[in-house]
């Protein structure tokens, strides 16, 4: 008899004819669709969680540069500089040998250096955008600083806002991946 046979029958004889796996089951009788499906949830809370954060930073960061211009946005485009010139893969691999390995470790790690990407993108949304008519009429009309960043600007960035945030999940799914690879990923269970 084949191999196939042989787990039916078996599976006849313990009184488990219903027992249906979607992926099949490897060869200690585990479902693949559960442990994939469990190792794709941590994936995806890694990756949704930094995105999130990665978002909110990195959108502070460049409405703040791209507005007020001049020397605070010299001063923010060189710590931005000088972050981005260090290669992400090391900076989180550092910080996950100094910390403890876990889910919130990995989310602080890719923290650190996600947000780069989408300050930069906000930024020159902010600088294209500062000086448009809708802008400056609301400027005219007495609308505070705060008031033209989030009604009138960022309505405006929403579109690459939003385009650099789906691109930033896949980016942290693939770090995690590497970091589970080398050892350094969310410890089972």
């Amino acid at each position: 008899t084949s191999k196939g046979t042989k787990t039916i029958n078996n599976y006849e004889e313990k009184g488990l004819t219903d027992v249906y796996y979607w992926f099949g089951s490897d060869n200690l009788g585990r479902d693949i669709w559960t442990r994939t499906w469990s190792g794709a949830r941590v994936s995806l809370i890694i990756a949704i969680a930094a995105a999130i954060i990665d978002m909110l930073i990195g959108m502070s960061y460049g409405l703040i540069s791209g507005y007020f211009g001049g020397r605070v946005d010299m001063v923010m485009q060189r710590i931005t500089e000088i972050l981005s010139s260090l290669p992400t893969l090391v900076v989180v691999t550092l910080m996950l040998v100094v910390m403890k390995p876990g889910l919130g470790s990995i989310i602080i790690a890719l923290m650190l250096t996600g947000w780069i990407n989408m300050s930069r993108i906000v930024r020159a949304q902010v600088l294209k955008l500062k000086d448009q008519e809708f802008v400056l009429a609301a400027r005219t009309l007495g609308v505070s600083n705060r008031d033209i960043l989030f009604k009138e600007i960022l309505p405006n960035s929403l579109g690459q806002i939003i385009i650099t945030f789906m691109f930033s999940i896949p980016n942290a799914i693939f770090l995690e991946a590497f970091l589970a690879f080398v050892g350094l990923g969310v410890p089972a269970p």
